[in-house]
């Protein structure tokens, strides 16, 4: 089990990015923003977030997980598809791009529990001594772009394409909040991406 504090800035993209047939397209700003640097490969995420009576039949015995996590009563609790890997993370709550995190791979495909679910493609580019991670969301939030960079101090400074809007802590970009945004606004709204950016700006 990996424990650690996530300490991360994300960005919403505006342009510069476009996926065809999975694979990462990168134009300017982003394409130069990304020059000389290495790409790392990309991962099919499918995912969504249980309630702790949905983990009756997974073994927890033997982790540290924080009584409030495990409960539910603070954070959230995600069940994700790495390709064909099966992860558990509990995350604590955001403050200022930070969290604790606790995540672990299983055994046990909980996807029947999820009652919404995210799909995205995430391509890991590296970045200086950092690791940039590019999400383009499929489904109903198709044509969304988020960048998030790793970081391993909250006040440091990291240039970005002018494109890119930091959106570190805009609580409407969490995966748990834009998961219900999915169902309730893209699809039953028809929001355009211009649209969908701008309501998440707000």
């Amino acid at each position: 089990m990996s424990k650690n504090i996530e300490i991360e800035k994300k960005y919403l993209v505006i342009n510069g990015v476009n996926s065809i047939g999975g694979n990462l397209i990168l134009s300017d700003p982003t394409k130069d923003y990304f020059k000389d640097e290495n790409y790392l490969g990309k991962i099919f995420i499918s995912q969504g977030y249980l309630k702790p009576k949905d983990l009756s039949n997974v073994n927890l015995s033997d982790k540290d997980i924080p009584i409030e996590l495990l409960t539910g009563k603070e954070g959230t609790i995600r069940f994700r598809k790495e390709n064909d890997l099966n992860i558990l993370t509990f995350k604590g709550e955001r403050v200022n791009g930070a969290n604790s995190e606790y995540e672990f791979q299983i055994e046990e495909d909980l996807s029947n529990k999820l009652n919404k679910v995210l799909t995205k493609t995430r391509h890991k580019i590296t970045k200086n001594q950092f690791i940039c991670e590019i999400d383009v969301f499929h489904g109903d939030l198709d044509g969304l772009v988020l960048a998030e960079i790793e970081i391993d101090n909250i006040n440091r400074v990291i240039e970005v394409p002018d494109t890119w809007i930091d959106v570190t802590n805009n609580k409407n970009f969490l995966n748990s909040n834009l998961i219900k945004l999915n169902e309730l606004h893209a699809k039953a709204l028809g929001l355009s991406l211009h649209s969908l950016s701008e309501f998440l700006r707000c």
